[in-house]
């Protein structure tokens, strides 16, 4: 179940028993948990009806315990449970027992950032019910809408260009240092802080963190016009921004390895939607590797692919200086 899901569930007085929450956005996990808590309690008694609690030391009867205590003056009371697996048998091998109370309480087994074992006993369970709930990143058209509410909050305006080029440098996806909401609203924060009411370019560019891959593509781009001269020079950036080589050179290896698959997906006819998910790309990540893609040759990024291996081996291996090998690669790909 997707989340948005289960908040119209939330919404409507639809959401009882034991649920999971998992997936990579705790964000939106933490969030779509207060709003639960505001849904179903009423802030004078929430200190009655909510419970949370670490379960590692937490044996079944305690739960138990918290499950059939009646509500008071609330619709339900509200449990969650982290590192709560030890608990996963005793919740499965009961689960029909307190499925016939759930009208009093709602159980969130809380997992994000991570996604729970498919092998557990009460996962198996939830599954089975469809009440896994799912808390993937954003798509990009949600992520806008997200960032300009948040700008709003802050009673700060963004303009076009300076929300897509905030979006460019941050580059929100899972490989990007930015592959959380609260990383992003940091960022946020940080660019309101400015006594200007609108947020332009200029400010974009001298307060915002830029997230490696982004700084990545630039490289790529110079690579794959064999622009020597300024390949060296977004790598001199990426160096005298504190990148380490070793990160240097595996987001760089798994940009070619992208190259690759988008060159082998085109030519067998996908539409850029289905790449996009085998590859497993956000679009502007897929539309920015596309820009640049004319330049590229299957041969050209296998060879590209095959020099970064080969760098990244003897980096493992040897004794080498990471820097001066960065620039050698560099200078052999251009």
């Amino acid at each position: 179940m997707n989340y948005t899901n289960f908040l119209k569930k939330t919404k409507s007085n639809e959401v009882s028993g034991i649920y999971c929450f998992q997936g990579t956005e705790d964000y939106l996990a933490k969030n779509t948990l207060n709003f639960l808590k505001r849904e179903l309690i009423d802030e004078s008694v929430l200190e009655f009806n909510s419970f949370e609690k670490d379960a590692a030391d937490m044996t079944y009867n305690n739960l138990y315990e918290e499950i059939v205590r009646l509500p008071f003056m609330a619709k339900k009371r509200v449990i969650v449970l982290y590192n709560w697996t030890d608990l996963s048998k005793d919740l499965a091998k009961n689960y029909e027992e307190i499925e016939k109370i759930k009208d009093s309480y709602v159980l969130i087994l809380m997992s994000s950032p991570e996604s729970p074992k498919k092998n557990l006993s009460i996962v198996k369970t939830l599954m089975k019910y469809d009440r896994l709930v799912d808390f993937d990143m954003v798509n990009p058209i949600a992520l806008k809408n997200w960032i300009l509410k948040k700008f709003e909050e802050e009673n700060k305006k963004i303009n076009d260009a300076a929300l897509a080029k905030f979006m460019e440098y941050l580059n929100y996806s899972k490989d990007s240092e930015f592959n959380s909401l609260y990383k992003i609203e940091n960022e946020i924060k940080k660019l309101s802080s400015i006594s200007s009411e609108l947020i332009d370019v200029k400010t974009v560019d001298l307060m915002v963190n830029k997230s490696i891959s982004s700084n990545i593509f630039n490289l790529t781009d110079a690579i794959s016009q064999k622009n020597r001269k300024k390949a060296i020079q977004e790598l001199n950036k990426l160096l005298n921004n504190g990148e380490e080589p070793v990160k240097i050179l595996y987001m760089l290896s798994r940009h070619m390895i992208n190259v690759l698959k988008i060159i082998n997906y085109k030519n067998q006819g996908y539409k850029d939607y289905d790449i996009m998910r085998l590859v497993a790309i956000s679009k502007f990540e897929f539309n920015k590797i596309y820009s640049y893609l004319k330049n590229f040759s299957e041969d050209k990024a296998r060879f590209s692919l095959e020099k970064c291996m080969d760098a990244d081996y003897i980096l493992k291996t040897k004794k080498n200086e990471p820097n001066v090998l960065l620039f050698e690669l560099v200078v052999s790909l251009t």
